[in-house]
């Protein structure tokens, strides 16, 4: 487990597959503030979690440990990015990531679970 979560972005809506209930806010309840503030309330509850859960995969095959900041995974924050907030401007400009349009192709296709576009947009 890591003590410090300032560098650090835990996947979005990263939720165990088999496991629905398992996602990185299980361990909100071990830990109190953020950042480089943050104080371990119950570091025996993070490394169990980590290891008990660590190997459970999302549908796209991402574990627990490679997304949850708290067990060493995520996403690390590049200071130098652009910010995720977007800033005001007068003067037109040129996106380096023009916006994608998603489409269903099929609006009855289900998995093999039966589960369709609707529900994956719920949670994706």
């Amino acid at each position: 487990i890591i003590d410090n979560l300032a560098d650090c972005m835990n996947h979005a809506n990263w939720m165990g597959h088999f496991q629905p209930w398992v996602s990185c806010s299980i361990f909100d309840d071990f830990y109190i503030g953020s950042g480089n503030n943050i104080v371990i309330i119950n570091r025996e509850a993070i490394v169990e979690g980590c290891s008990t859960y660590g190997t459970e995969e999302d549908v796209y095959g991402t574990t627990l440990s490679q997304a949850c900041c708290i067990c060493g995974g995520g996403i690390p924050i590049d200071e130098d990015a652009p910010s995720s907030t977007p800033s005001l401007s007068f003067e037109p400009s040129e996106s380096s990531a023009p916006t994608r349009v998603c489409t269903d192709v099929d609006e009855n296709w289900t998995d093999p679970g039966g589960f369709g576009c609707e529900w994956y947009a719920d949670f994706y």
